[in-house]
């Protein structure tokens, strides 16, 4: 009897062996969660391995004509894949993969990506991902593969290694073309080439190696499962769950496919490998937990008395001024905007001019900013002006702290409109760590805990990064910033340069990149894989997308 699930009919003991319907247990873990408020993105209720399932992603199961989730069916996946029995079965070892993978392998066999020079640029094959997934792959006689037809239909592919074949299990007439499954297995192909041409593979269980050119074989069932237009992906998942290479081991039809739907809600939110199960992450209210822990002036005013617009302004402008008038207007810095009865934008042009004019040096050096979280950054009156002048790059502390500010901005207006964090903003932290452009033998030991922490959340906003659609990773070098945003649900790498691009690399723009793209997605994955174990993404296979309509800096 399967352990994680509903017992087969066959060897189901029960007096009512109608194994996909719900019972009063099931129910009474289910119905607490289905009347729960759908906050997306806020209730982690289903953590098993790396599959994660909130509330939202739950909705699917609770609604009869849904479309299941790729979040929904990986977490499925990864508990048939802990069950020993279903892992050997009467066709041989057989291995599961996951909706994430099966994308990967579609997008790769696009004509278009070039994925060779990349994949040479791995520092040892022996770290490859794409090598232990082959690998992984050759030591198994069945591979089973989901494959999703653009969020119209799920069907099941597997490769027979036994006959060379890959066999195709769809619940419905195959009247959508297989377009998407051969360019799946060309991408396979392409990997399995590209780590032949690295090391011999020897040992496997396979007969041959071109596995894009197997015949494709439909299994014909006595008559069409599905009669509706949504449980496509519930029937994949029995699929995989029962296919012995010749045969479904248990019966399926469409009214167990109606009552499956509610089961596997339970079924996932009981699971003993559900690491959520029983203490959901739900995110607390912030409101009281203080905002960025307050960027606050370090030097308070001494006692002054009631100063207006005008004598502000009058300081500032004063030309003749004394060291101790200059450092009588800098307290003038730390008063409240609600102290001063002018518009805010009039208010920082007065502050931003009275920065510019202070020459003192004791004051200079005076440190005016101060923020705790995540790490301690000041700032310097000499570093404030620096931010100012036009003809000078910014410095790095100042550029931090303008990320601090514009994400915990971004998420305050986010929070009030109950909408979910799909950005997450890093810092020049990982750039300051990786030590890019230095020579290698010179670099200082890199500590992957503390890099891994530029990829935690913002403190006081306890949103997950790894659900986040976007991570943005600025980078500077000699004074010039850039931007490389990765693409989590797309899997891409977008990099946004306002430098123009050099003369000597104009004929192939993405030479200005490769090194520094080399460099970050080798110590991103590295990071990645200590701040969400499980995580094994190759980003030198996702694409590379340089906007042709970056605006671009001027230089005279």
């Amino acid at each position: 009897m399967s352990l994680h699930n509903k017992p087969k009919k066959a060897l189901s003991t029960e007096i009512v062996p109608q194994d996909y319907i719900c019972t009063q247990n099931d129910l009474d873990i289910i119905l607490p969660i289905k009347n729960m408020p759908s906050l997306p993105g806020k209730e982690v209720l289903v953590l098993i391995d790396d599959a994660l399932v909130d509330r939202r992603h739950l909705e699917c199961l609770f609604q009869p004509s849904a479309f299941l989730n790729d979040e929904i069916i990986n977490a499925y996946i990864c508990l048939l894949r802990a069950q020993e029995h279903l892992q050997r079965r009467s066709c041989g070892a057989v291995y599961l993969e996951t909706t994430y993978v099966s994308t990967l392998l579609k997008r790769d066999g696009d004509n278009n990506i070039k994925i060779e020079d990349l994949y040479a640029a791995h520092d040892t094959i022996e770290n490859s991902t794409i090598e232990r997934r082959v690998e992984r792959y050759l030591d198994h006689d069945m591979v089973f593969i989901p494959i999703n037809i653009e969020g119209i239909h799920w069907y099941l592919a597997v490769i027979d290694a036994r006959k060379c074949e890959i066999q195709v299990l769809d619940s419905m007439d195959p009247v959508y073309d297989r377009e998407d499954l051969s360019t799946t297995f060309k991408g396979l192909q392409r990997q399995i080439d590209i780590v032949s041409q690295l090391k011999e593979l020897k040992n496997h269980k396979w007969q041959n190696l071109q596995v894009a050119s197997w015949p494709v074989r439909q299994i014909q069932f006595e008559e069409i499962m599905q009669t509706d237009g949504c449980s496509c992906g519930l029937f994949m998942l029995n699929y995989m769950e029962y296919w012995t290479g010749d045969v479904l081991s248990d019966n399926v039809t469409q009214d167990d496919m109606i009552q499956f739907r509610t089961k596997l809600a339970a079924i996932l939110l009981s699971s003993e490998l559900n690491k959520r199960k029983g203490h959901p992450l739900i995110e607390e209210n912030d409101e009281e937990s203080g905002n960025l822990d307050d960027v606050v002036m370090l030097e308070n005013p001494p006692n002054i008395c009631k100063r207006s617009h005008q004598s502000v302004q009058s300081k500032v402008m004063n030309a003749n001024k004394s060291a101790d008038e200059t450092r009588y207007q800098s307290s003038l810095c730390a008063l409240s905007m609600v102290d001063m009865p002018i518009g805010k934008e009039e208010l920082t042009d007065i502050v931003c001019n009275y920065i510019m004019s202070i020459d003192d040096a004791e004051t200079l050096e005076t440190q005016w900013v101060q923020n705790l979280k995540p790490y301690l950054i000041c700032l310097s009156v000499k570093q404030l002006q620096a931010s100012l002048k036009m003809d000078q790059p910014m410095s790095n502390v100042c550029f931090n702290m303008g990320v601090r500010i514009l994400a915990y901005t971004e998420y305050k207006i986010l929070k009030s409109s109950r909408k979910m964090v799909s950005k997450h903003y890093m810092d020049l932290q990982f750039c300051t760590l990786t030590d890019f452009g230095r020579d290698p033998k010179y670099r200082k030991e890199l500590d992957v805990r503390e890099l891994a922490k530029s990829l935690e959340s913002w403190p006081f906003m306890n949103y997950d990064v790894s659900r986040c659609k976007f991570i943005l990773m600025p980078f500077v070098q000699h004074g010039m910033f850039l931007l490389f945003v990765f693409d989590q649900e797309d899997r891409t790498m977008i990099v946004l340069d306002s430098n123009p691009i050099s003369d000597w690399c104009k004929d192939m723009p993405y030479k200005q990149y490769a090194h520094k793209i080399i460099h970050i997605a080798k110590y991103y994955m590295l990071t990645m894989r200590v701040a969400r174990p499980g995580w094994n993404d190759d980003v030198y296979r996702w694409q590379h997308i340089l906007p042709a309509d970056t605006p671009t800096d001027i230089y005279e």
